[in-house]
């Protein structure tokens, strides 16, 4: 089986020109045109496929039609090839494809011998030309084929920069780098991408990722089926989700911001290869035509390298604190602790982690004999130092339980007992002070607030959101924001809500959880608070002021007058008050209401 009917058995010979005739819009000047090439009949089997094509992916539904249709009519177009290798006078000659792959395959397919074939001369970057503009042109062109192209163009042209590449292909400078990112997808994110399981969309968002969490943000791209036997989700590929949720999912589960971050962003010594965040190419800022769509430029888009940095800061914090243990007289083998503070954690002894029920924290350095210092390694205050006890006989922490338990320790120890006092006040000033933020966080935002959020998402949608939100918040957070935006008792949602207490409750359903003290023993670090309080202009420390003076015993109360007068002056370094207090630390208050008692009588 050779050529369609109507051919000769020698080699046919048709000129072909690279450039069509001119527009005949000037029917005086003359037709221009390309240099003639000649058409031949080559035997497909000296045909070799180009390591250089840039498109990989086939769609085979349309190879099997295209194979039919050449079964019928021959190939119409030919393929452009070139003499393999540099010399062009060969026997036999062997051909490398440089255009024309899906015709080449087609006609295999198709039971063909020959087919027909302009053969040029040349250069291996003029191949990568045709190549770039045969393929990466069409209509139907997967974006991966175009990431394979673009990138082989980077590595064979020397000098050639993602500028001056996006201008030889006619795109946008961004279109081309977001392209290029498509190259770095796991395997398993190509292969769904070719297999139309996500679209370009969800691919595009992933590819920006590192590596290492591309297949946790491939999972966020459909809805997940709960594994019974494995007591997890698992994604089911026959559900997927819409890009807008993948990019919500990303932003709230990826995606960390780095100005929170517990170590420096230009310190060296946190990777071994020395890359700071600065310098690193997913930050943000670092290329903001890739990520052009997140604001802040201080974002990181790799939590496994950023809790790698994490944990590399506690480890060189422990450092210097066990050598500036050792100068202070403990022995050579002394290594500084970790500590853990939530109650659920699992210590990893052979890391040195402490426990929560295996230290209790110490106010200063001397507060006992067997006082140490020890590095945080979780929750707020990683890498940051305290001081802790580990010695259970230690009757100023533990009293005189050796268990570790602390039901009867405060009752027998005076200062254990007042730290406990102090405790307790604490959470009673932070659990109010979080309320008058909510509050006031609640009133600055208005109708057209909602009308804005509905406007984007639909109004439909918006009151759908709205809902699920106030379904899935904690009964007892429900309660808490129930109270401040609608003075009720229970968290149920009146009928006939306003615009701006639409908008208030997607607000405070967000954030309502932050620093929340449910049952009211423990301390809960009210780090989250703050920050959102200084992000929209609230004054905690002003209202941490009034409420400590608000609930302060009266023989203390001196002390809060102190604070919040200093607070008004300006003083935002003053000492907050105590209703307890160690030995050293009553004579500071006695100091304090000295100096209050003069200013008084001097005013």
């Amino acid at each position: 089986m050779g050529r369609p009917k109507g051919s000769t058995n020698k080699a046919k010979q048709v000129a072909v020109a690279d450039k069509p005739p001119a527009k005949r819009s000037k029917p005086k000047a003359a037709p221009v045109i390309g240099p003639a090439y000649a058409v031949s009949y080559l035997a497909l089997a000296s045909i070799m496929q180009s390591p250089t094509n840039p498109r990989k992916y086939l769609d085979e539904a349309q190879l099997e039609d295209l194979t039919e249709s050449i079964r019928e009519k021959g190939v119409l177009e030919p393929i452009i090839v070139r003499v393999e290798g540099k010399e062009f006078i060969r026997e036999p000659a062997r051909y490398e494809l440089v255009a024309g792959e899906r015709r080449w395959r087609a006609s295999k397919a198709a039971g063909l011998d020959e087919i027909p074939a302009i053969v040029r001369q040349l250069t291996d970057e003029e191949v990568l030309d045709i190549q770039i503009h045969e393929n990466l042109h069409r209509a139907d062109v997967h974006p991966l084929d175009e990431a394979i192209g673009y990138q082989y163009l980077l590595n064979a042209v020397p000098g050639l920069t993602i500028v001056e590449l996006a201008r030889r292909v006619v795109k946008s400078e961004e279109y081309v780098h977001r392209r290029l990112r498509l190259n770095t997808l796991v395997d398993e994110a190509k292969e769904d991408f070719w297999k139309g399981l996500i679209s370009l969309g969800h691919a595009l968002e992933i590819a920006r990722l590192d590596p290492a969490v591309q297949l946790p943000a491939l999972g966020l791209c459909y809805r997940g089926d709960w594994n019974y036997k494995k007591q997890r989700n698992e994604p089911n590929k026959e559900r997927p989700l819409t890009v807008a949720h993948l990019v919500s999912r990303i932003n709230q589960e990826i995606l960390l911001n780095l100005k929170q971050a517990p170590f420096k962003l230009d310190d060296p010594k946190l990777r071994e290869d020395g890359l700071t965040c600065i310098e690193c190419p997913q930050r943000s800022g670092y290329n903001p035509v890739l990520f052009a769509d997140i604001k802040d430029a201080d974002t990181c888009t790799n939590p496994v390298c950023y809790s790698g940095k994490a944990a590399a800061m506690i480890q060189l914090t422990r450092a210097k604190v066990t050598t500036s243990a050792m100068k202070k007289g403990k022995p050579d083998t002394y290594v500084a602790p970790v500590v853990l503070t939530e109650w659920n954690a699992k210590p990893d002894k052979e890391k040195g982690e402490v426990g929560r029920d295996d230290y209790r924290t110490a106010r200063n350095a001397t507060a006992c004999t067997s006082t140490e210092t020890a590095v945080y390694g979780d929750e707020g205050q990683v890498g940051k130092t305290g001081f802790i006890c580990r010695d259970r006989t230690c009757k100023v922490h533990w009293g005189n339980s050796s268990s570790g338990s602390s039901g009867n320790s405060g009752k027998k120890d005076p200062e254990v007992f007042g730290r406990r006092k102090q405790e307790i006040n604490d959470i009673k000033v932070n659990e109010a002070v979080r309320r008058h933020v909510f509050y006031q966080l609640a009133d600055k935002f208005k109708d057209e607030d909602w009308d804005r959020y509905a406007g984007a998402v639909g109004e439909l949608w918006a009151e759908r959101i709205l809902r699920r939100f106030w379904d899935r918040v904690e009964s007892h957070t429900s309660q808490v924001l129930a109270m401040l935006l609608f003075d009720v008792k229970y968290g149920r949602v009146p009928a006939n809500l306003t615009k701006a207490q639409k908008m208030q409750i997607l607000i405070l359903s967000s954030v309502g959880h932050w620093g929340e003290n449910q049952y009211g023993n423990n301390y809960v670090d009210q780090g989250d608070v703050i920050e959102l309080a200084k992000e929209y202009e609230i004054d905690y420390q002003m209202l941490d002021a009034k409420e400590r003076l608000a609930i302060v015993p009266k023989k203390h109360r001196w002390d809060a007058e102190r604070y919040l007068a200093d607070l008004d002056a300006g003083k935002r370094d003053s000492p907050k008050p105590e209703v307890w207090c160690s030995p050293a630390q009553v004579k500071r208050q006695a100091a304090l209401a000295k100096q209050s008692k003069a200013a008084k009588a001097t005013a």
